[in-house]
């Protein structure tokens, strides 16, 4: 497993890992959701944000990209490749080259998303619901000074 940073020729691929991983991450939330939000990740938040790719033999299996204010905007791993350290290895990758905080916003009934985040050092900061989906939405706070000392 290797990083890379995200090429505009990955864009396809990244996208569709990030459907298809919402989907199967929250069943229950409607298909249509993403598909309409899918819009907005492909044409603007995967471009001006920072991209890195896990891949094994060339090909992606995950990706994180982080916003220009450390935002998390999607740490997302292909389906056959869940639970089996992709989203670790990035996580530990945005940590160290971050300059200072990290944040990421996840559905609080994605226990996975939630236990993951917890794992990584992270902490609740914030709780509430979104508006489009009805689901409580955690907000979560890391700051690389407090985490080393």
């Amino acid at each position: 497993m290797y990083i890379e940073v995200y090429q505009e020729t990955d864009r396809e691929v990244i996208a569709a890992i990030w459907l298809t991983s919402n989907i199967y991450a929250h069943p229950s939330i409607s298909e249509d959701y993403w598909i309409e939000k899918y819009s907005d990740f492909y044409h603007t938040q995967l471009p001006e944000s920072s991209c890195f790719i896990s891949k094994i033999d060339g090909s992606a299996e995950s990706f994180i990209c982080v916003s220009k204010t450390g935002h998390i905007i999607s740490i997302s791993t292909a389906v056959s490749f869940r639970q089996k350290g992709h989203g670790v290895f990035l996580m530990n990758h945005i940590k160290k080259i971050t300059p200072a905080n990290l944040t990421a916003s996840v559905y609080s009934e994605n226990i996975v998303a939630v236990n993951f985040f917890t794992k990584a050092g992270f902490e609740i900061h914030n709780t509430y619901v979104d508006e489009k989906t009805g689901i409580s939405v955690s907000t979560f706070f890391w700051n690389k000074i407090e985490s080393s000392l």
